[in-house]
């Protein structure tokens, strides 16, 4: 066997072996991902129920609440104690929990909790958002706040983009908006404005920069 030949040989070979490890690579990927625990998505189910489904078919739960997208650490007592404070109740309602949220780490279910109570007002909060968009659109209730500034005070500036602090339904009626701005020769003021009307009459019902 010439040297030409010899090495054209060994090339194959080499060819041929990378071939078989990407397979084998590739073989191996999918039997561990097959071989993973599979886990029920429980998102929207009652969460002491779900708990009990999935310790029963052997898998690890964690709970983590969930309060307006923001999950937090609380201990229990330290949860109820909040949705005490927040929802103005005398004492805590063994209301169930339900999941909002689901993510799945190996053989470990962690579920996101909201009190029932809380998931019904963020749904009363919605229902009076858009009854009052029907009427006065956020951005136009912005533009009344951005144009009361600009008659108000000097060199006014609403971070419009960047500077939102808080964008609300008050009440069907009523837009609550607080913003950072800039006024009067000084930045990262904070701008406070209640806006009612409608989107073609809309009207600043109170203002206050500070």
């Amino acid at each position: 066997m010439t040297k030409a030949k010899q090495a054209q040989s060994e090339s194959k070979g080499s060819l041929l072996i990378g071939i078989i490890a990407v397979i084998a690579i590739v073989v191996g990927i999918f039997l561990v991902n097959n071989n993973k625990p599979q886990i029920d998505d429980y998102v929207g189910k009652d969460a002491k129920q779900s708990y009990e489904e999935l310790t029963a078919a052997g898998h690890e739960v964690e709970f983590a609440y969930d309060y307006n997208n923001k999950y937090s650490g609380y201990t229990k007592e330290d949860f109820q104690d909040f949705i005490i404070r927040e929802l103005g109740l005398e004492t805590y309602s063994q209301a169930p929990y339900t999941i909002t949220k689901q993510e799945n780490d190996g053989n470990k279910a962690i579920l996101y909790i909201k009190h029932d109570a809380l998931i019904e007002a963020d749904k009363a909060k919605e229902e009076k958002k858009a009854t009052l968009e029907e009427k006065l659109g956020v951005a136009e209730a912005m533009t009344a706040c951005e144009m009361y500034g600009k008659r108000t005070h000097r060199d006014f500036d609403m971070h419009s983009v960047l500077g939102q602090i808080a964008q609300e339904a008050k009440d069907e009626n009523t837009w609550y908006l607080k913003y950072k701005v800039d006024a009067d020769g000084y930045e990262g003021l904070t701008m406070e404005c209640y806006v009612t009307g409608t989107s073609a009459a809309p009207e600043v019902t109170d203002f206050i920069v500070y």
